[in-house]
């Protein structure tokens, strides 16, 4: 468990663990140097249960306290919390159920909000049985759904929610990116996934996923240039790029560029600074290579705009195109 800041819920998450009906575990929390009370509450929750281990470091992001956090791990199985989430309290024993011979076992999820929490699409084992090789589910995860609306299993590119053979992350030296700031979690699960040779899923819901923290990372991303949504794409498109589809990777660039237009039209720059970008952003070399091709053959009206957009190089009218769309959202 990575703890930075979290001190407000805190409390409910590391409880969630010591609640268990599985009583045969260990809680690893890196405070990755909160200037909160969460130390001292990870701490205080440490001396009355030995389980519990807590260590403490300057603050580096979640992806170096995340691979910290994995040298001190001496189970066999590994899952992720974050430190804003929580389990349910029979997530470990439905995941001890499982035989150590499977690497990797998806379980679904809630999704927790202001006026209550609902409960991840759950499909049939018909449908997870035609993303059963692993190269589907590497697609799937992905592609993800982003233009088709089609049935998704859970969540698939979080690293919570799901469990990890400690044995396999160590062989295979399967680490988190530590100068990646978003999408970090799909890297390093594509990165296990290759390395699996069983995969297991379970529609029961094991995990509280906390949409309600305004200041998760995620929250408070800030416009920073679209450098770290370049290396996102590049380290995936090195994991897969053997494995799936040009019309799959556009689906990850193209979703990852939407992210940083949203951002960028969010941020305090003026309406001339935001054009001056825009502009720069659709001659950039992934812009030209993901537009020039239109006859993808899943392909959806949202992205069909924007490709037309930056295909005709219309800043303005990309610009518009994502301003229509994030009012409509």
């Amino acid at each position: 468990m990575p703890v930075y800041n979290t001190a407000l819920y805190l409390k409910k998450s590391i409880q969630s663990v010591i609640e268990q009906t599985y009583e045969n575990w260990e809680l690893i929390c890196v405070n990755d140097g909160s200037t909160d009370d969460s130390l001292e509450i990870c701490e205080h929750y440490a001396k009355q249960d030995s389980r519990i281990k807590v260590f403490s470091k300057v603050n580096e992001g979640v992806s170096v306290a995340r691979n910290f956090g994995l040298k001190k791990v001496t189970g066999e199985r590994v899952i992720f919390l974050d430190a804003d989430d929580w389990l349910t309290l029979n997530t470990l024993e439905v995941f001890s159920k499982y035989p150590l011979s499977v690497d990797f076992i998806i379980a679904n999820h809630f999704e927790v909000f202001t006026n209550g929490f609902t409960e991840a699409k759950q499909i049939n084992v018909s449908d997870i049985s035609t993303k059963e090789t692993k190269d589907g589910i590497i697609e799937f995860c992905v592609r993800e759904s982003q233009w088709r609306k089609e049935d998704r299993y859970g969540h698939l590119r979080p690293v919570w929610g799901k469990c990890f053979s400690r044995e396999l992350i160590e062989k295979s030296n399967v680490t988190f990116i530590s100068g990646l700031q978003y999408g970090e979690d799909m890297v390093f699960l594509l990165s296990y996934l290759l390395e699996c040779q069983s995969i297991a899923f379970t529609n029961e819901s094991l995990y509280y996923y906390n949409r309600t923290n305004e200041g998760s990372a995620m929250a408070k991303r800030s416009w920073m240039g679209q450098e770290q949504g370049l290396l996102y794409f590049r380290e995936v498109e090195k994991l897969v790029k053997n494995r799936v589809s040009e019309e799959t990777l556009s689906d990850l660039w193209l979703e990852t560029a939407e992210w940083d237009w949203k951002v960028l039209l969010k941020s305090e720059k003026s309406f001339v600074a935001k054009y001056a970008i825009f502009k720069n952003l659709i001659n950039t070399d992934l812009y030209r290579r993901f537009s020039e091709k239109t006859d993808y053959k899943e392909i959806g009206k949202k992205k069909k705009l924007f490709i037309f957009a930056i295909k005709h190089k219309q800043p303005m009218l990309l610009m518009l195109f994502v301003t229509l769309n994030n009012m409509r959202n």
